[in-house]
């Protein structure tokens, strides 16, 4: 795109900036000015962003219309899931946030189950190790740290309830191929 010389840009608006002078060159030889922003702000950059539309202001407008929280594309509702396994929440004023504005799920569930603030030194525990099942039956307040995993007792339950409903299922296995074997007596095709 061939723009006009410098001197006839000088004096005209694009976007908020006003170009009062030429500044010099850069590394690269483009064009520096000095332009006024209609906010109040003295700006110096390149000539040519200003005159193909890349750069209108100061940057003022920028910080107008931050795309943050739920005006960005990619919002997914404040819940995301950390590298660790654990749901986080974004609430930004809660006293246990982190510097992103970020909260564990589970210790929201649980403060909310036991109606106070965690205290430090408490820890929440999830029952079966799944980091991400914060239901609050799978949680309990522990106090001091806690390894990650589950308790010996927690697994052996686990293990006796499946161990349980696979009898359940070989039983009921075992009487449907009786009945499979009865009917196929009864018409008389033999099925294996």
């Amino acid at each position: 795109m061939k723009y006009r010389p410098l001197q006839e840009q000088i004096g005209k608006r694009y976007g908020k900036l006003h170009i009062l002078a030429p500044f010099g060159k850069d590394k690269k030889s483009r064009t520096i000015i000095i332009a006024h922003c209609s906010c109040g702000n003295f700006w110096k950059g390149v000539l040519n962003g200003v005159l193909n539309g890349t750069t209108r202001s100061c940057g003022c407008m920028l910080n107008k219309n931050p795309r943050r929280g739920n005006t960005h594309p990619c919002w997914r509702g404040g819940r995301t899931i950390a590298s660790t396994g654990y749901v986080r929440i974004k609430l930004p004023n809660h006293p246990r946030a982190d510097t992103k504005g970020y909260v564990a799920e589970h210790a929201l569930v649980m403060e909310q189950s036991i109606g106070r603030p965690i205290v430090l030194g408490e820890t929440i525990h999830h029952k079966n190790g799944i980091r991400g099942d914060n239901r609050i039956e799978n949680l309990e307040l522990w106090v001091g740290n806690h390894t990650s995993g589950q308790r010996m007792n927690d697994y052996v339950e686990e293990i006796k309830a499946l161990r349980l409903k696979i009898d359940q299922l070989v039983e009921e296995n075992i009487k449907l191929r009786l009945e499979i074997a009865k009917y196929s007596l009864k018409v008389g095709v033999n099925v294996q």
